[in-house]
């Protein structure tokens, strides 16, 4: 059985004994999105990775994953979440803030905040 053939397995399994209702596997490409991933990485996608999103791109639906009742992510909610967390290491803006200038940062306040 290959990688997608378990894929599907997993999910078929999760559908049919998972307690409630599963989303369906969302069977088109992520394949446009494999440059802009590698972009945001700066780094080639793993062959496995690209193999799997060839065929599958996450899935459809707003109910539990198919993956055990985890979610398979689809290419733009990675690019989504990778976006965010680089967003949280290097901010687009940078700035330093002088606290000695701000009215809102005197020192009755920085006592109150610590």
């Amino acid at each position: 059985m290959n990688t997608l053939e378990k894929i599907e397995h997993i999910a078929n399994w999760t559908s049919e004994n998972y307690n409630g209702e599963v989303n369906k596997i969302n069977h088109e490409s992520g394949e446009t999105d494999f440059a802009q991933l590698q972009e945001i990485l700066n780094e080639k996608l793993p062959k496995t990775f690209t193999d799997i999103y060839k065929y599958f791109n996450g899935e459809i639906g707003n109910n539990s994953g198919i993956l055990f009742g985890h979610e398979f992510l689809s290419t733009k909610k990675i690019i989504s979440k990778l976006e965010f967390a680089i967003g949280l290491l290097k901010p687009i803006e940078r700035k330093i803030i002088d606290l000695n200038k701000s009215e809102k940062n005197t020192e009755r306040n920085l006592k109150l905040i610590f």
